[in-house]
């Protein structure tokens, strides 16, 4: 049972975030009647799901919702922006309903929605939404009903599921279930077509229901029972009385009877109906039934058994294209990988030892494989960006509205995806670059057009992978970034000298700066100098860099930059005094070999190879003092922001597939390293972060 709530709590977020999803496009389009049926839906899944496992609180709010909606899609209700917004902000509260559907103050909070749901449906707008205002509250199901002109009716129901739905992950029982749930019912399992048990295809549903149910709720919302299988499913619903004819013993006992018998047809059952109307004539029917759900008009549900056909072969010819695995289970995944590339650097080591053919092709072949099986592994932990952008195109609607601005969030390239763990890690990061961009950048519609500028302003986000890493981009048309006030609070906190000159990017770096902000108001938006900073420390933290630049009067644009994974990289394998180091190949440009002199002779660390002049780290010296082992060393380029920089090795040994591990307590509060691997011989080499290299001994002045 516990599996199968917890796939109710991934099921139900991922509705959750596509409920949102549709309701932001449903801002820009409230006509669209396929993204009305679409929260409808939504709303109908949570609600049916929530009930079997024991959500009732977030059942019944999901439940008013669906009402809502279906009065909306028939047009008894206008959609508007207010209650777009009021669905929003229900949409937050069935989050926390998730989390715990009893505790006593979201109780509170969900019966006044509930209240707040049926002023909207019974004024048809949000105007009289107020506390004081709902005197028409819905205190039950009954009484909905009542509202929705139901009548109390006897159905025939027969539910045929086509052979293949347990196929999809459909249940048929809790289908027969819920339709009890709306009235009084007797329902009996046809087992005839159940193979001898030596046929049996356990993958195959072999049963059918016969049901007689008496319920107030009218045909159409029995028919919304079967809205997920009507077309490869044969289903047939009659009224077979206006009275309740499940109201007293003898009356049950004769359907019972009709029931299990094999010619349990709508005929014979008919003929029972005659016999039990005329012995009800003057009884009173009894209007105490079980508490009935009430479900919205579903369209094109078949009247007639005869005139539905079994398509059957949706499951066949589709097949399962996704599925689900826990991340506990992908993570779990990535760790044997990582141990098998370590025991396949092992394997290579032997083969080199012992010169046999045999083993080399072994180690090559495990070598191949590994990389494939390592590939394949990290693609099924790679999710789109598109994950994170519905929060993003939250809070731009929320946060836009609360400043009185007007701001249009555009998106490219989100399909680019990223390691689970990375997506969830820079979600706050571009969260607090985009809330900046609209409180510091984009101007007030009125200042907008003073400035000759679109009263909304554009803030677009783009993703695009660019060699082993993936860029994400975020620009907006605001004000920009003023040079002069970064430069006067950086000079007034004692970060410069009023002597230093600084490039653009210099400027612009400063803002990263812990606590550094231009801002003289401290709101709940901004200006509290806690943005900025923990951007750059996240992302550096990934192994990533983040760039600002800026156009005053035309924008700024936001560049972060990611490795695609954390877990396993390509590297170079290096020594440098005889050390064992690793330099992640991504960040490799050119290797060149020089000579020893010509790197002493150089002057202010610059080395003029095949014609090119590139600024140089001489990681020999730096580390310790330089090996004497052969008078060939060899010169490494690797990417720095937009240029070029050497770094000295003594020398070069192969290709590398490097598993990182995390560096114990005495290296964690390094600059230079990104982690360590283990070697084939068992031996440890740290792995180079070179970007953080470069700065450490910039700053030091070494270069």
């Amino acid at each position: 049972m516990e599996d199968f709530k917890k796939l109710f709590f991934d099921e139900a977020s991922d509705l959750l975030i596509k409920l949102e999803e549709s309701l932001m496009h449903l801002e820009d389009n409230p006509d669209d009647i396929e993204l009305i049926n679409e929260v409808f839906r939504i709303m109908h899944s949570l609600k049916g799901s929530g009930s079997m496992f024991g959500f009732d609180n977030l059942s019944k709010l999901t439940h008013d919702l669906e009402t809502l909606y279906d009065k909306i899609r028939t047009g008894d209700i206008k959609l508007t922006s207010d209650i777009i917004s009021f669905t929003m902000s229900t949409n937050d509260h069935i989050s926390q309903l998730l989390k715990n559907d009893s505790d006593e103050s979201l109780v509170l909070r969900t019966d006044e929605i509930k209240k707040h749901i049926n002023s909207i449906i019974t004024s048809g707008s949000t105007e009289s939404i107020d506390e004081e205002s709902n005197n028409t509250e819905i205190t039950d199901n009954k009484s909905r009903n009542s509202v929705s002109n139901s009548n109390e009716a006897t159905y025939f129901i027969r539910f045929i599921p086509n052979e293949d739905i347990l196929s999809d992950g459909t249940n048929p029982i809790y289908l027969v279930d819920e339709l009890a749930d709306l009235g009084e019912s007797i329902v009996r399992l046809n087992i005839d077509n159940i193979p001898d048990f030596e046929e049996i295809e356990y993958e195959k549903c072999k049963v059918s229901w016969t049901i007689i149910l008496s319920t107030e709720v009218d045909k159409s919302e029995i028919d919304d029972v079967f809205l997920f299988v009507e077309d490869d499913s044969k289903i047939e619903i009659v009224k077979i009385s206006e009275k309740n004819l499940l109201s007293n013993f003898n009356s049950k006992s004769t359907f019972e009877f009709v029931l299990n018998n094999k010619e349990n047809t709508l005929e014979n059952v008919l003929s029972a109906v005659k016999s039990l109307e005329t012995m009800l004539d003057d009884r009173s029917v009894i209007d105490e039934l079980t508490a009935v759900e009430s479900r919205v008009v579903s369209e094109n549900i078949v009247d007639e058994f005869e005139s539905v056909t079994s398509v059957g072969t949706k499951t066949e010819s589709a097949g399962i294209e996704t599925v689900k695995v826990a991340a506990n289970k992908l993570d779990s995944l990535i760790n044997l990988v990582s141990e098998l590339v370590t025991t396949q650097a092992r394997l290579v080591n032997m083969a080199a030892e012992t010169r046999s053919t045999e083993m080399v092709i072994l180690s090559e072949d495990l070598q191949h494989l590994s990389r494939q099986f390592r590939d394949i592994a990290f693609d099924m932990r790679l999710i789109p960006v598109q994950t994170m952008v519905i929060k993003f195109k939250r809070l731009v609607r929320d946060l836009s509205k609360n400043l009185g601005k007007k701001v249009n969030f555009t998106t490219e390239g989100t399909e680019t995806e990223l390691d689970k763990n990375i997506i969830t890690t820079i979600s706050d990061p571009i969260m607090h670059i985009i809330r900046n961009s609209i409180d510091h950048g984009i101007e007030l519609p009125e200042t907008r057009l003073e400035n000759n500028k679109p009263e909304a302003g554009n803030i677009h986000l783009k993703a695009y992978h660019s060699g082993t890493s993936i860029v994400i981009n975020i620009k907006d048309d605001g004000n920009g970034i003023d040079k002069n006030a970064v430069l006067k609070k950086a000079i007034d906190r004692n970060l410069i000298l009023p002597t230093d000159e600084l490039s653009d990017k210099e400027i612009y770096n400063l803002l990263m700066l812990p606590g550094f902000t231009t801002s003289e108001l401290v709101t709940d938006v901004s200006g509290r100098g806690v943005g900025m900073d923990v951007v750059r420390k996240t992302i550096e933290d990934l192994r990533g860099e983040v760039m600002i630049d800026s156009k005053p009067g035309q924008g700024s644009e936001i560049t972060i930059r990611l490795p695609l994974t954390l877990s396993i990289i390509d590297g170079l394998l290096v020594t440098i005094n005889n050390d064992s180091f690793v330099i992640p190949l991504s960040s490799v440009k050119q290797i060149y070999k020089v000579d020893k002199e010509s790197v002493n002779n150089s002057i202010n660390n610059i080395l003029n190879v095949e014609g090119v002049q590139f600024p140089f780290l001489n990681l020999p010296k730096l580390f310790g003092s330089i090996s004497n082992e052969t008078d060939e060393i060899h010169f490494v380029t690797v990417s720095y922001k937009d240029k070029s920089i050497g770094l000295v090795i003594n020398k070069l040994i192969s290709e590398y597939q490097a598993v990182l591990k995390p560096i114990g307590k005495i290296l964690k509060n390094n600059e230079i390293f990104a982690g360590a691997t283990i070697l084939g011989d068992g031996k440890v080499a740290l792995v180079l972060d070179t970007n953080k290299l470069i700065d450490h001994y910039s700053n030091q002045k070494l270069m």
